[in-house]
């Protein structure tokens, strides 16, 4: 698959999760979605957990205990996220994701 030629393949998100736990990110109908960056952290610390599930399955899982700030990961190949699908990202945090700052990074790519 090639990078999106599109007027901005580059796709970033990032913030304070949700008080539900997850968020839901969608890649458009034309498009596939590849997260290739995660920094998720929290302000004091503890364990920090977070899930991706594409279409309903876990696709993958990261955890990291005593750890205060950000905790960045780069994928080599990416979590793919197909054309006209989602991408769950749970979030967990021992005293509460509103405790937490993420940010998520990738590209679209034509699937």
């Amino acid at each position: 698959p090639a990078i999106s030629m599109g007027s901005n393949p580059v796709w970033n998100a990032g913030g304070t999760p949700p008080s539900s736990g997850y968020k839901t990110f969608y890649a458009p109908a034309d498009q596939d979605l590849v997260i290739t960056d995660i920094h998720y952290g929290a302000l004091n610390s503890s364990w920090l957990k977070l899930q991706f599930e594409v279409s309903d399955v876990m696709v993958a899982g990261y955890a990291w205990t005593d750890t205060a700030g950000r905790s960045p990961i780069s994928l080599q190949n990416g979590i793919r996220v197909p054309a006209g699908s989602h991408v769950n990202v749970y979030f967990h945090h021992h005293y509460g994701v509103e405790n937490t700052q993420y940010t998520f990074s990738g590209y679209y790519a034509k699937p």
